[in-house]
């Protein structure tokens, strides 16, 4: 579960209880509607005051030269669409998040535009936590001059603002922020998959970054790494030359696969990198299936039936993916249909994430046809 959807099920949670917990002790009623309609407000708090947070990173981008297309709070999104920015009603069964904020980046070609970029991203996200401090800052200076018997309709948003700036910058953020300066690795990849997921289009340059920064690794580090991000580098170069020329993906790239292979036991099992193994199998059976090794194809799906519960809502896009190139009789509108859900809930709504699984869907609607 998404650290933001913990934090909104329990404060939900904690609403219902102590409201019937005061409804059940109180034999005033009006004291009780009195309690809810203060629950209800500290519920719309956090519902802005999110939204605040995640409009701070757009105002940033902005600033920064960059693209924001959709920003959102539950329940509510707004989304720029043929220029303008219209709002609409999301639910957050749909949304994995409780707040989100996506960007198209600036062309990446060149040494300087790529070390502008994790500058940008790190500030960025950095945005995001200094915005709801700006705003505690307000509200602290709104109480000095407002009537003390008005302090419980700021009292709420200030704490919300707090916790938000908070937990953003020490476990969220502001780790990110840092990560983007300090740690390579992690810049390299997340700037591309942000730049794949959100932009959808080629870039020839930072592949070359990628590809190269994978060919470094020694066969230890592939076999044997715990490390997300070299995972998450390895699927990242699989897919897009799976999406753009599938003849082009390097040997390196392929060497991993193999040693993805040689440890699925082993990486399937691993806490911290387990539903990202899970996913790059997945695409490794799309990537079997349109090389016409449909054994392999076929026995790896079966592997991943059995070690995975496909009842999780993360894992049964891809299965029905999987299952869809090895030749069931699945319909393609329904795939389609399956993957907007799961581009909705868990990718946000970013486009590129879209175009990319639709172009790899393409694919095997081709890979029927010729059988």
């Amino acid at each position: 579960m998404k650290k933001n959807n913990l934090y909104f099920s329990i404060f939900s949670i904690t609403v219902f209880v102590v409201y019937a917990a005061v409804s059940f002790i109180s034999f005033n009623k009006f004291e009780s509607y009195i309690v809810l309609i203060g629950l209800l407000y500290s519920l719309a708090c956090v519902i802005l005051c999110t939204f605040l947070h995640e409009l701070s990173h757009a105002i940033a981008a902005k600033i920064l030269g960059e693209v924001p297309y959709n920003i959102y709070s539950i329940p509510f999104a707004f989304e720029k669409t043929v220029g303008r920015w219209k709002i609409k009603e999301v639910s957050f069964e749909n949304r994995g998040k409780l707040g989100c904020v996506n960007i198209k980046l600036s062309k990446i070609s060149s040494k300087e535009a790529y070390r502008k970029s994790i500058l940008k991203m790190s500030i960025i996200n950095i945005a995001g936590p200094v915005g709801s401090f700006i705003m505690a800052g307000i509200l602290i200076a709104i109480l000095n001059l407002v009537d003390y018997k008005l302090y419980c309709f700021i009292v709420a948003p200030l704490f919300v603002c707090i916790f938000i700036g908070v937990q953003a910058l020490l476990i969220g953020d502001g780790k990110f922020a840092y990560l983007y300066i300090m740690d390579r690795e992690f810049a390299l990849v997340n700037l591309f998959k942000q730049y794949m997921y959100n932009n959808g289009d080629e870039n020839e340059y930072m592949i070359n970054l990628l590809v190269g920064r994978l060919k470094q690794l020694t066969k230890e580090e592939l076999t044997y790494s715990k490390n997300p991000y070299q995972l998450l580098m390895g699927y990242l170069i699989v897919q897009y030359f799976l999406v753009h020329d599938i003849e082009k993906l390097p040997q390196k790239a392929k060497d991993f696969m193999d040693n993805m292979i040689s440890e699925k036991e082993r990486l399937v099992l691993e806490p911290r990198i387990n539903y990202l193994s899970v996913q790059f199998f997945h695409l490794l059976v799309v990537y079997f299936a349109l090389k016409e090794r449909m054994g392999e194809a076929k026995m790896l799906l079966e592997f991943l039936n059995k070690a995975t519960d496909h009842r999780n809502s993360f894992y049964k896009y891809f299965k029905l993916r999987s299952e869809y190139f090895v030749g069931t009789s699945l319909p393609h509108h329904s795939i389609i249909t399956e993957m907007k859900l799961f581009s909705e809930k868990f990718f946000y709504g970013k486009e590129g994430f879209y175009i990319t699984e639709k172009s790899i869907l393409k694919l095997g609607y081709a890979l029927k046809e010729v059988r």
